[in-house]
């Protein structure tokens, strides 16, 4: 769950209530929530590839100047019940800004990687005849039906000889996070 305060209310804002219409309170609560860009971020695959047969989830963290992706392996109990380790199990770095914002009339909430999309990706990654190591590159999209963000993960080989990454990316990606809510845990 994400939560904001902002105090700093100047004379300006402190109109007469009697005067003050609901219109003019909606318009000026939605000049209290900034816009925020999204980035794309990056993370070695092999945390996947260890944890292939779990799902993932992942809470927003905003730093400073950008906000990322921490991520925590779901573990179940003997009753079944979910657990999460204290400290996240991975953190998303940075690649680059998008296009994509969060702001006003933005849900925010966790991004969910199911086990089954898990198992997927390291299959694709497992099935690449170079048996090069890869990244995983999560890039943000607004889904048009819900209007939640998701992200899409595409893989990202790294090329044997080189320290570069291959950047042959396919057009669209088969596998994306869920937004959560909705969503199942496997």
């Amino acid at each position: 769950m994400f939560v904001a305060c902002q105090s700093g209310q100047t004379s300006a804002d402190k109109a007469d209530p009697s005067k003050t219409s609901s219109t003019t309170q909606s318009e000026g609560a939605n000049n209290l929530i900034p816009v925020i860009y999204l980035d794309s971020l990056t993370v070695s695959a092999k945390v996947f590839e260890d944890a292939k047969d779990k799902s993932f989830v992942f809470e927003y963290f905003f730093g400073d100047s950008t906000v990322t992706l921490d991520g925590w392996i779901t573990q179940k109990t003997k009753s079944d019940s979910i657990y999460y380790s204290p400290k996240p199990d991975v953190k998303l770095q940075p690649k680059g800004k998008t296009n994509v914002s969060i702001g006003a009339n933005t849900y925010v909430g966790n991004q969910l990687l199911s086990k089954e999309t898990v198992k997927k990706i390291v299959a694709k990654i497992k099935s690449d005849s170079l048996k090069r190591q890869a990244n995983l590159l999560f890039i943000p999209a607004r889904n048009p039906a819900t209007t939640r963000i998701q992200y899409k993960v595409f893989i990202q080989f790294v090329n044997k000889n080189e320290s570069d990454l291959d950047t042959n990316l396919d057009s669209d990606s088969d596998f994306s996070t869920n937004p959560s809510p909705p969503h199942g845990y496997n």
